[in-house]
């Protein structure tokens, strides 16, 4: 069905619908039939209903549903009716569980083909996670729209932080077929489901059972009582187990950090009333769980029982998937532990969150581990030293990342995931404030990081989307092409003179979110902070690496002037004009071209390639605004003019160019490379070292090729 607006109109606002289905994936595991039966009630209620309200709808992967409608009235009353459709069908068919979460905004959406995309969807998208299942949750924009003009009830949710794109106010508007489970048993189907988890217990309890059994009985009520209090509250069901420990589910992982917040302060309440030894570690996971009885088991259960072991006696410990569940939904303080080896569970990346109740027993991971991320940050370790510290500098990095030839404690990707793996680098997306360019350096230097590594085939979200716009393809189809079997996608945050990179791994074949990782800094230490978050990628990803990339990987300058960042940035151009995609064609896929080029190049396209990014790179050193304009199809007058004040900056400029691919298709191509300026700064006098990898848009004029447009990764 063509969009309600104008089909030729390019961009325009509208009224979003986001749906996704609660536990899609986890259905979809026990039994594709059923999660087939979902899919096709779902997309059966929108067809239905969708239409009598001017609006057009579009299936996306899996259980997930875009809608568009040029009224905001239109679209909460679709979105209303479908769940009320939905909750009829479960009623019949009382296996299927359709419990569907549905978010709408207003925004702008721009068409490119069949698919609408914006942030505005993105931020639909979100809202919609914040939905009870079978629920309905608005944009303050949403609820002005429609506010006084249809008969609802509606309540206010107050500021939610959405990650990536900042805070919302959002509102639950009523439908009556809302499920809010306050007990994880309540759930009527009996199958494996996905939970939030925290496992608690008593420290020193059998010194304090040995001491004085009547005071350990003390302190087992009063544990009860904080549990018995709070977790039911947050949505969820708590079992007491033996030793003083307890075992909690919630269907949401905020829920469940803030029922763990909750619960040691008012266990410090009462230790500074009584005086009891009432100090709780506690842990946080999430996974799968299954029933067993009245109890609930499984290996999520498990880790999670170990992770608490890593906790200060009343504090809490938290997994990556928790806090990248949590970071940006919840004003709460963390502190990166690093990895960690459990006790049979393997190795996990824990975060401490901060609650001000810890009794504080022994050094920090952070005060005892020597090579601490931010001693990284803070301390950067370049090729010189490398070479003074020589193989010391090499065991402490491989302490970091965990890697030994001889040991290795991380089992190597299955064998469809082998070496080398190719990811994709999408979007770094700015969070409030954050000015876009500095998110593009962020993207471009993340990605110059990572492909330097042999057994990582990186491939940026610039080259997806031109792929994209070429084959008229899908994201996720171009990259399975390409081989991309994880997406790596990050925001930004820039505030009070420092910056907070954070970056989530989403697995391509299930597009599920797999492990996340961050790092901060000041704002001129930005390129170290990139540096961090690449390794500890190296780590999540297990990536074999050899001594010499780690000594590269350690090379990354301390800090950098902002201005001149920026003004680099801006001289990569990127204004040029590109033409419309044309229909679909065939490519040979992505070469790696030899560099630098050879002094004689014969007659071939990548011959001819080579020798224009060559020249490229001579004009760029040269200051050669003249050379510039030859090798270009048209540079902009912006373009120009920022190569101008860059070169009137940047004094013994210093140009190279490395680890060259290309993409053809027909008469264009994208060439994609690694950039590294060096110069000093007129203005500081400070020697800067700049590194990025970008894509240019290539392509044949007058039968020679020539540059067209720089591909941002915004």
């Amino acid at each position: 069905m063509a969009p309600h607006e104008d089909p030729a109109a390019r961009r325009h606002l509208s009224a979003i619908l986001y749906a996704d289905m609660m536990e899609y994936s986890t259905v979809a595991a026990r039994s594709e039939s059923l999660s087939k039966r979902c899919v096709e009630a779902i997309r059966q209620a929108y067809a239905e209903v969708v239409p009598e309200h001017g609006g057009w709808f579009h299936p996306k992967a899996g259980d997930a549903v875009l809608a568009l409608f040029p009224s905001a009235v239109g679209a909460v009353l679709s979105a209303m009716e479908i769940q009320r459709r939905l909750a009829k069908v479960r009623e019949e068919s009382r296996e299927l569980p359709l419990w569907l979460r549905i978010g709408a905004h207003i925004g702008e959406v721009t068409g490119s083909g069949d698919e609408w995309r914006g942030a505005s969807i993105g931020a639909a998208e979100l809202i919609q996670a914040e939905a009870d299942p079978g629920g309905l949750k608005i944009s303050s924009e949403v609820y002005g729209a429609i506010r006084n003009k249809v008969d609802l009830t509606i309540e206010d949710q107050g500021i939610h932080e959405l990650g990536g794109v900042g805070s919302f106010h959002l509102y639950k508007v009523v439908v009556g077929t809302e499920r809010v489970a306050s007990r994880a048993t309540e759930d009527p189907r009996t199958g494996r489901r996905l939970r939030a988890i925290l496992y608690a217990y008593l420290d020193d309890y059998p010194g304090i059972i040995a001491r004085d059994e009547g005071l350990s009985l003390r302190c087992a009520d009063a544990i009860r009582d904080a549990f018995a209090t709070v977790v039911p509250r947050h949505g969820g069901w708590f079992r007491a187990k033996p030793g003083e420990a307890a075992l909690a589910l919630f269907p949401s992982a905020v829920e469940a950090v803030r029922s763990a917040v909750e619960v040691q302060q008012r266990l410090a309440e009462v230790r500074g009333k009584t005086g009891l030894p009432l100090w709780l570690r506690i842990g946080a996971h999430m996974g799968e769980v299954a029933p067993a009885g009245d109890d609930w088991q499984g290996d999520s259960i498990n880790t999670t029982a170990r992770i608490h072991r890593e906790a200060d006696p009343g504090g809490l410990e938290i997994s990556a998937e928790v806090h990248g569940a949590v970071v940006n939904a919840t004003k709460i303080t963390v502190e990166d532990q690093g990895f960690k080896d459990l006790k049979g569970v393997g190795s996990f990346h824990l975060f401490k969150v901060v609650i001000g109740t810890e009794r504080r027993e022994r050094p920090s991971w952070m005060e005892r581990v020597v090579l601490h991320r931010r001693e990284l940050v803070g301390g950067v370790v370049t090729i010189a030293v490398a070479y003074v510290l020589g193989p010391d500098l090499v065991r402490r990095i491989r302490g970091f990342i965990g890697e030994s030839r001889e040991k290795p404690k991380l089992p190597p990707l299955p064998a469809d995931m082998g070496w080398p793996l190719a990811i994709g680098i999408m979007e770094i997306l700015p969070i409030r404030e954050t000015p876009g360019w500095m998110c593009d350096m962020t993207h471009q230097g993340l990605n110059a990081l990572l492909a330097k590594l042999e057994n990582l085939n990186v491939f940026s979200k610039d080259v997806i989307d031109w792929k994209k716009e070429k084959t008229g393809k899908k994201s996720f189809d171009v990259a399975n092409d390409l081989g991309v079997r994880k997406m790596l996608n990050g925001t930004l945050l820039q505030e009070n003179g420092r910056v907070t990179l954070q970056v989530r791994i989403v697995d391509v074949r299930t597009g599920r979110q797999e492990n996340a990782c961050d790092a901060s800094g000041t704002e001129d230490q930005l390129p170290a902070i990139e540096h961090d978050v690449a390794l500890q990628l190296v780590k999540i990803l297990k990536v074999p690496v050899t001594d010499g990339e780690l000594v590269r990987l350690a090379s990354k300058p301390k800090t950098v002037d902002l201005d001149a960042a920026k003004r680099f940035n801006d001289a990569l151009g990127g204004d040029e004009e590109e033409a419309k995609p044309g229909p679909p064609k065939s490519t040979p896929g992505a070469r790696l071209l030899e560099w630098p080029p050879a002094a004689y190049a014969g007659g071939t396209d990548d011959d001819a390639i080579k020798q224009l990014l060559d020249r490229y790179r001579a004009a760029l050193q040269a200051k050669d605004l003249r050379q510039l304009a030859a090798i270009y199809v048209s540079l902009s007058d912006n373009t120009r003019d920022a190569l101008q004040r860059y070169f009137d900056s940047a004094n013994d400029l210093n140009v190279q160019f490395s680890n060259v691919t290309v993409l053809f298709e027909g008469d264009e191509a994208l060439a994609t490379f690694t950039r590294n300026d060096k110069f000093k700064d007129k203005e500081t006098g400070r020697d800067v070292n700049l590194e990025v990898r970008v894509s240019t848009v290539v392509a044949k004029a007058d039968g020679a090729w020539k540059i067209k447009a720089l591909r941002k990764p915004s």
